[in-house]
């Protein structure tokens, strides 16, 4: 979602043709004002889409897709932006059989700043992937964030207006995982599994991308070596704690606790899901959303 209000969104469109049924897969914009505006579909020069675009605060929204074309017997693929339904509206970041990037690369989230640079997670053809952002400034259009390697895996980046990029990193040589900031220079560690922390956004549909605003701040969900989950803003399990499972809230204790990638804003805040056991309730589960606010 934008500070517009605007969301963006993929859907998937079933109409019966006599005893099949054919399937239409859009990429969406919409704030519930006016029917939302198609960026793109599969009735055009597409043949399917990753399901997580983003939007920015000028309506461009950024989609990773697969093309009906084919390159050496695979569909060719790349990173693409728009703001309408026309063609001619749709910009190409890059093809997988025109660039480095590899066409068994994954349609995985790309993160659009308002700025309109993209940062997004890909395969290459030497091996390996890494983190890039668009960047006309430089010779092949594309900053590296985190380079290619073998032995590391990111995943989901989340870029801000000043050009820092947040993202997840595991391990093939070695246990444990990071989340990490940069803008292509060295990387900043946020917080790691060397200590008190499991693991970091694990979820039943996978992990979830660290928040991160304009000014920096990064906000996260981690398990625990001691048990139990809770959001952070810093690598001290105690001191940068907001709310944990176990803690007292609203009058009952939190069972579970929900965090997006989108969930803190310039201010500090955050806004996050919480599941409480409450038999007061018909199902004797409650669920609310809550903001947490830094105290001054």
């Amino acid at each position: 979602i934008n500070d517009l209000g605007e969301v963006s969104f993929a859907l998937r469109d079933f109409t019966q043709r006599g005893p099949n049924f054919l399937e239409t897969q859009s990429i969406m914009r919409g704030d519930g004002r006016k029917p939302p505006v198609t960026i793109a579909t599969t009735e055009e020069q597409f043949n399917n889409f990753g399901f997580e675009p983003t939007v920015n605060n000028s309506s461009v929204v950024a989609f990773k897709a697969q093309l009906d074309t084919f390159d050496q017997f695979n569909l060719d693929q790349g990173l693409f932006s728009g703001q309408g339904g026309r063609q001619a509206s749709i910009t190409t970041h890059y093809l997988s059989s025109t660039s480095q990037f590899s066409e068994f690369g994954s349609l995985s989230r790309p993160s659009i700043n308002n700025l309109g640079a993209i940062a997004f997670e890909e395969s290459v053809d030497s091996g390996g992937s890494g983190i890039f952002v668009t960047d006309n400034a430089v010779p092949d259009g594309f900053k590296t964030i985190a380079a290619p390697d073998p032995n590391i895996i990111v995943d989901r980046p989340n870029l801000n207006d000043s050009g820092t990029v947040a993202f997840h990193r595991f391990f093939n040589d070695r246990a444990g995982e990071e989340l990490v900031t940069g803008n292509g220079g060295p990387l900043t560690v946020v917080a790691d599994t060397s200590g008190p922390f499991q693991s970091f956004g694990f979820t039943f549909v996978g992990f979830t991308a660290p928040a991160l605003n304009n000014n920096g701040e990064v906000a996260f969900l981690a398990d625990l070596d001691s048990g139990g989950s809770g959001i952070f803003v810093g690598p001290d399990p105690v001191a940068d704690r907001v709310i944990g499972t176990g803690d007292t809230l609203d009058g009952s204790t939190v069972s579970s606790l929900r965090f997006c990638d989108d969930g803190l804003n310039d201010s500090g805040q955050l806004v996050f899901q919480a599941t409480f056991n409450d038999p007061s309730v018909p199902e004797g589960v409650r669920v609310a959303v809550y903001r947490a606010t830094p105290v001054p």
